[in-house]
C-alpha cells in the first residue's frame, strides 16, 4: 500500500478509506504456517477488523490469488 511496508500509519489510512472493517481467516484445511492464528489475531487487533472465518479449499486460495494476479497485470499495462 506504501513504498515502506511499515507504515501503519498509511495502510490504516487506506484500510478506512476503503471501509475494510474484516479479516477473513479462510480454513482450507492446511497448517503450514506456524504461527498463522497469532498473526491472524496481531493484524486484527493492529487494524482494528473483526476475524471472520470462512471454509475453503486451496482452489479457492488459487483463483483469488490468479484474479489478483490477472488484475494486477491488466493495471500494469494501462
Amino acid at each position: 500500500m506504501s513504498k515502506d511496508p511499515d507504515d501503519i500509519k498509511m495502510s490504516k489510512f487506506v484500510f478506512d478509506y476503503a471501509g475494510y472493517k474484516r479479516v477473513a481467516r479462510i480454513n482450507t484445511g492446511l497448517a503450514y504456517e506456524k504461527d498463522f492464528e497469532a498473526c491472524v489475531r496481531e493484524f486484527s487487533v493492529l487494524f482494528d477488523f473483526e476475524i471472520t472465518d470462512l471454509e475453503g479449499t486451496t482452489k479457492l486460495v488459487e483463483n483469488c490469488y490468479a484474479k489478483t494476479k490477472t488484475s494486477v497485470l491488466d493495471a500494469s499495462i494501462e
